[in-house]
């Protein structure tokens, strides 16, 4: 064999071995004449970066020009596979729990169950229901029709407050983006804590910050229409014939707190469901809450700011599923019909 032969068949096995190395059609070298997938690459773009934090959210753009709603999102990174395969996507514990618990677990069996790929502008998604279908990258991140959302890595998000409580919080910034967020600081409502049936009281909150306004609400008696001049000061009679909360929310232009007091009638006991705890989640909610209870079961009651009751509930021990979608959007207080309420937002 001459040496213009040697060479030749030389780059000739180099150039075999080469295209040997990936036969997976989902790979960004996918060669249909190769054999194994010990070359397979998976990820080959300019658009972001694998290491970066990446994001799902539904289709609710909540005025967001962008089409990535920021705060709203579920935290949902694209990793490589321990095993050198296809792409996945790794749901954080709140999420899965958020999806699972609002009704969402086919999304979240199927963000959990998909393989992918990133090649260049198009995201190769493999669906164990659906097949492959290809995303295209619309300079944000890539919408997927198959689950109602879109996929975007956090550089596509602006910078900015995150918190929905924030006084500068801004609805697109990336989700994980809390450094640098103007908090209201919780004040105190100084009054009588101990009460008695038909007696006028008068309540204040200090440690408000300059320019607020404030709208009282309890389910502890009627507070008088002119007691909701927007100042810090509420007089009412109480007339309730258990413990109940006063509670009171300072309004900034941006941003709003709330903040309560409980009182407790003279020579009354509170019931096994007082002495109780509980936790709700997600919290803010779009459709279900589930209530998490420790305590006897008892009929729950739901008000709206102006101490309006919207809706009751019978809770008991254990896991509560309570369907809020049909409630407007807004802060609510919810708890044991004869005992503190928690703070529940409900978002669109």
């Amino acid at each position: 064999m001459n040496r213009r032969m040697f060479l030749f068949s030389a780059c000739a096995a180099f150039a075999n071995l080469g295209l040997a190395q990936c036969d997976d059609a989902l790979a960004c070298n996918y060669d249909p004449s190769s054999e194994g997938t010990a070359g397979c690459n998976y990820f080959q773009t300019q658009n972001f970066a694998l290491s970066e934090s990446d994001f799902f959210g539904f289709y609710e753009f909540d005025g967001c020009d962008n089409g990535i709603t920021g705060w709203d999102d579920f935290s949902v990174n694209l990793v490589d596979a321990n095993d050198g395969g296809p792409l996945e996507l790794v749901v954080s514990d709140a999420a899965a729990i958020e999806l699972i618990l609002t009704g969402f677990d086919s999304t979240y069996a199927e963000l959990t169950s998909a393989e992918i790929s990133v090649c260049g502008d198009t995201m190769h998604y493999l669906s164990l229901t659906e097949g492959q279908i290809d995303l295209a990258w619309n300079g944000l991140g890539f919408d997927n029709p198959l689950i109602g959302g879109y996929f975007a890595p956090e550089s596509s998000y602006p910078s900015g407050c995150a918190n929905p409580d924030a006084c500068n919080f801004v609805p697109c910034a990336s989700p994980a983006d809390t450094t640098g967020c103007d908090l209201l600081q919780p004040g105190t409502i100084i009054g009588d804590s101990l009460v008695t049936s038909g007696t006028e009281y008068t309540y204040t909150y200090e440690g408000g910050q300059p320019g607020s306004t404030y709208v009282f609400y309890t389910a502890c008696g009627t507070v008088p229409a002119e007691e909701q001049g927007g100042d810090n000061v509420v007089t009412f009679v109480f007339d309730f014939p258990s413990d109940c909360e006063l509670c009171v929310q300072e309004n900034q232009p941006t941003c709003s707190l709330i903040t309560c007091l409980t009182l407790t009638p003279e020579e009354t006991s509170l019931v096994p469901a007082m002495d109780s705890k509980w936790t709700i989640a997600p919290n803010p909610a779009r459709n279900v809450n589930q209530v998490d209870y420790q305590g006897e079961s008892s009929v729950w009651t739901l008000f709206d700011l102006s101490g309006r009751e919207m809706m009751e509930a019978f809770i008991e021990p254990g896991q509560n599923a309570i369907n809020v979608q049909k409630l407007p959007q807004g802060v609510y207080l919810f708890g044991p019909q004869l005992g503190p309420k928690s703070k529940l937002q409900i978002v669109d």
